[in-house]
């Protein structure tokens, strides 16, 4: 099996894929998404599959005793000379079990251009990382490199080795030396109340969040920032407007927003045909815009379609390619 794993990840990261899917309906099939699509890698027997499956399981040191329950583990495989790091989460279906493993450390070192579309986006973000208080929060869906870009807004705080920064995470996806990170582990005890005593007693200047998924994690990103920390975030939400409703369905204050939140940035990835790496789009609402918002005054911001207009304006986008982003959503 370790032969067949081997391969099987080597191809994947050939292919620069974010996720692979183990999924075995009419048959047992791997997919890999790649460019932000789901495509085939490989058939399997369902023999194969089934001994793989039991494999990555025992791999991510998850209970083979409850076939039946949802799980999520970790593991670390070695390919081509690189230790890489997975998270696999194990979904039990009607007849058979399916598996989608993230592989978590397979992302470029990046500085703030390359995670920009134009000087509008750059301005906003230099302003961000200057801030000494308050939240900032990234959202989009899965696999739109929320982790990255919250991880090069770290690097560039970090340039003056003037500020503590630690992490807590749920894994740990990107792993830096400069930092303290904190991979929390409810299963011993490390949960994110513990993880937040332990940080404050650290003397924190900025602490990043991995992400917002519960009221827990939410009340801590909260706490964190109410008591004047610099709190970066990620969360899952399609664009500004629902990231915000999302906090508040979970509990936040809209008084305790108002007092807090910088900024709430939606990003997407497009994957430009004549380009291999992908474009990042960004929505914001920040500083004088959520007040407006908060408090119902008129106010003006870019949504994504404003942002396909001036890419596809400034050469960056074909219309073909805008053209394609809108049929895909």
């Amino acid at each position: 099996m370790e032969s067949l794993l081997l391969s099987l990840l080597t191809e994947a990261l050939l292919h620069q894929a974010s996720d692979l899917h183990f999924i075995s309906i009419d048959e047992a099939v791997v997919f890999m998404r790649k460019r932000g699509r789901i495509m085939p890698l490989r058939k399997l027997s369902e023999d194969l599959y089934h001994r793989l499956i039991q494999y990555l399981k025992f791999l991510s040191d998850i209970d083979l005793n409850r076939p039946r329950d949802l799980q999520t583990g970790h593991f670390t495989f070695r390919v081509q000379e690189r230790d890489y790091h997975f998270r696999l989460s194990f979904v039990p279906g009607i007849k058979d079990e399916h598996l989608d493993l993230r592989i978590l450390n397979n992302h470029p070192v990046l500085t703030l251009q390359d995670i920009v579309c134009d000087q509008h986006d750059l301005e906003l973000f230099e302003r961000l990382i200057t801030a000494k208080s308050g939240m900032v929060v990234i959202c989009g869906p899965t696999g739109s490199g929320k982790s990255t870009t919250l991880h090069t807004l770290l690097n560039l705080i970090d340039q003056s080795r003037t500020r503590n920064i630690i992490t807590i995470e749920d894994p740990i996806e990107i792993e830096n030396r400069h930092f303290i990170q904190i991979q929390v582990n409810e299963a011993s005890g490390l949960d994110f109340t513990q993880a937040l005593k332990q940080v404050l007693r650290h003397d924190p200047d900025v602490v990043m969040i991995g992400e917002i998924r519960d009221h827990a994690s939410a009340r801590l990103a909260m706490r964190l920032a109410l008591s004047g920390h610099l709190t970066l975030t990620t969360l899952h939400a399609g664009n500004v407007k629902a990231g915000i409703r999302r906090l508040l369905n979970l509990g936040i204050l809209e008084d305790d927003l108002k007092e807090v939140l910088k900024a709430m940035i939606a990003q997407k990835l497009i994957y430009p045909e004549n380009q291999i790496q992908p474009l990042c789009l960004h929505e914001f609402l920040a500083y004088e815009q959520l007040m407006n918002y908060f408090n119902h005054h008129p106010y003006v911001y870019r949504t994504f379609d404003h942002v396909l207009d001036a890419c596809q304006a400034s050469g960056k986008l074909s219309a073909k390619d805008v053209i394609g982003e809108y049929e895909y959503h």
